[in-house]
């Protein structure tokens, strides 16, 4: 579970989920773009 402010990237690196981010998670190169499912009221 992430703390307030963290990004879902962040919180991925930080659980050992590797996520490629080209740019070094700056949103500036969509490498990281995930899909949100379901649950979209627990992240929010």
């Amino acid at each position: 579970m992430g703390g307030e402010g963290e990004s879902l990237l962040e919180i991925a690196l930080d659980n050992g989920i590797n996520i490629e981010h080209a740019c070094g998670g700056v949103c500036a190169c969509s490498t990281c773009h995930v899909y949100v499912e379901s649950g979209m009221k627990e992240i929010a």
